[in-house]
């Protein structure tokens, strides 16, 4: 056991390989085993970096939370964090607590998980997330251990457009379980504006959908610089529904940024179509043959491509379904191959939606 344990170290980059072993040694490892990979994490803190998802080292930290899965948390937290407050406490061994609370969906996780928000850890958003998404019905947590400083912290992470972290989430799920926490956020939200201002108003629930709409709005009709300073990120993380509001979502569409396109069409695509965006009248095509021909950002274009032929294929008026298919017949059409591949990336959002049934 612990010669396996020590390949985690050993293929740390080898996310596939740790994550498997992690799950095999599972039955074996007791908490006597954490003396061991708390020696292992600190051998690594040097190559720790702001990014959780580092390919470098982010193997090793999968794996050691999994073979983890059935040691109690708080022999996790005794062993891996400081029993000091005030103390710094080293990334590898903080990532790997996080990873294990992920998938513990119960109050102590949820504690733990608020106090390492305040340490300084953005990844615990995500943690805070899962935790009260994917607990059981039958398990009621307890959010008592949050207050304002937690809200802050998250309304904070909300800016962070390089980390792009989980906090708009972890705020819903905080204001939707202390209801007394909620005017913190509406105060936050009374201050902001563009994206930001949208986003606190939609952590506080669907009865706020007409000012989640107005910021948006505002957000549409910014100077291009102001606007490309905005955590497009945000929207990925919005749930709305778009129904009698079409015509504010094509002209977000048609500012024509690749990135902010695909964070746009991301929610709304993810979830069932039908009931989230009515029918879409979108005009001349080659406007948007254009866009989805340019070379500009491969990844975020990929992306942007793959989002928004699901959404033409579904919600497009039958008029310009005819224009497109017009446009490809054409002899001498020069979208000829960007038509081609709207239609294999929207036969293969139909496949995937098939196989989620």
């Amino acid at each position: 056991k612990s010669e396996m344990l020590a390949t985690l170290l050993e293929r740390r980059s080898d996310f596939n390989y740790c994550s498997s072993l992690g799950q095999t040694l599972q039955p074996f490892v007791r908490k006597e085993d954490l003396d061991q990979i708390v020696v292992m994490a600190d051998s690594i803190e040097r190559e720790m970096t702001d990014d959780d998802e580092d390919r470098a080292t982010q193997g090793f930290v999968t794996g050691a939370s999994e073979a983890l899965a059935e040691v109690e948390l708080t022999a996790i937290a005794a062993a891996l964090l400081p029993d000091r407050k005030g103390q710094s406490c080293p990334r590898a061994r903080v990532r790997i607590v996080i990873a294990c609370i992920q998938d513990r969906h119960t109050t102590e996780a949820l504690s733990l998980a608020a106090d390492l928000l305040l340490t300084g850890f953005r990844e615990a958003a995500t943690s805070i997330y899962f935790i009260a998404k994917f607990a059981r019905e039958e398990c009621t947590l307890s959010w008592a251990s949050f207050n304002e400083q937690h809200v802050s912290r998250l309304v904070e992470l909300l800016g962070d457009t390089i980390n792009e972290s989980w906090g708009l989430q972890a705020l819903k799920s905080l204001c939707n379980a202390r209801q007394d926490l909620a005017p913190v956020v509406a105060g936050c939200a009374t201050k902001a504006k563009g994206l930001r201002r949208a986003a606190l108003f939609h952590a506080l629930g669907t009865d706020h959908d007409a000012s989640v709409f107005s910021a948006l709005n505002d957000f549409a009709t910014m100077e291009p610089a102001e606007r490309e300073r905005e955590p497009a990120f945000l929207l990925k993380h919005m749930e709305l529904n778009w129904t009698g509001r079409e015509d504010l979502f094509l002209r977000l569409l048609r500012l024509r940024n690749t990135r902010l396109a695909w964070c746009l069409l991301e929610s709304v695509t993810r979830d069932p179509i039908e009931s989230q965006i009515g029918t879409l009248d979108i005009g001349d095509i080659t406007w948007w043959l254009d866009w989805l021909a340019d070379p500009n950002d491969p990844k975020a274009q990929w992306w942007f491509q793959d989002r928004l032929s699901s959404l033409f294929a579904r919600k497009l008026i039958p008029q310009t379904q005819n224009s497109f298919l017009a446009e490809f017949n054409r002899k001498d059409s020069k979208y000829r191959d960007v038509l081609a591949e709207v239609y294999k990336l929207a036969s293969n959002a139909a496949n995937r939606r098939l196989c989620n049934i």
